[in-house]
């Protein structure tokens, strides 16, 4: 039996299509609809839906908003 086969080679695998290395998150599907079409006016509408998220988990965290 061959000992070359199967295992982690040089060069194997998928070629990234961006030319650098990238990263999966996961977000809410509405956010995620939101930055598929993203321009920069809807940017603040963005960044906003982000900050009352984060500020609602943290109140559910510690009962208020730390300031």
């Amino acid at each position: 039996m061959s000992t070359n086969h199967g295992g982690r080679r040089n060069g194997a695998g998928r070629k990234s299509k961006y030319g650098q290395q990238t990263k999966v998150i996961r977000l809410p599907i509405d956010l995620a609809r939101e930055l598929e079409f993203l321009t920069p006016e809807n940017i603040n509408n963005l960044t906003e839906q982000l900050y009352k998220r984060r500020r609602t988990l943290l109140t559910m965290e510690h009962g208020k908003y730390p300031k």
